[in-house]
């Protein structure tokens, strides 16, 4: 398997030669949805990722946060051998390092409880 972030040439597996990967065109790939959650498992001879979509109920200012289960919607499930595994890995490491130089760090969900915003509604 050959994992490439980028057009361009990569070398084939045996390290001889090139090989030129050409990527379908966009209007080309299934649509798959937006996926906010993952999980990940492993035998020891795979890796199964499976993508989700989460939507967070909304909690009202003052009221207290309570255990709250929330179903996932399914996007996405494929599998890989390791080898593959490791290689995105290195190239989605790649693409943040990326990512965080061109648009400054991902962000994310401070941590502790939501406080509301100060001022009137």
């Amino acid at each position: 398997m050959w994992l490439v972030s980028t057009l361009g040439e990569t070398k084939m597996p045996n390290g001889e030669g090139q090989v030129r990967i050409v990527w379908p065109e966009e209007g080309l790939w299934p649509q798959g949805g937006y996926g906010n959650a993952i999980l990940v498992n492993h035998t020891p001879w795979d890796f199964t990722l499976r993508i989700g979509h989460v939507i967070l109920p909304a909690i009202t200012p003052g009221q207290e946060p309570d255990t709250v289960e929330v179903e996932v919607a399914p996007v996405a499930q494929f599998t890989m051998p390791p080898s593959a595994i490791r290689e995105l890995a290195q190239v989605l490491q790649q693409q943040i390092a990326t990512y965080i130089q061109t648009y400054g760090e991902t962000g994310g969900i401070p941590p502790g409880p939501v406080q509301p915003p100060e001022g009137p509604p």
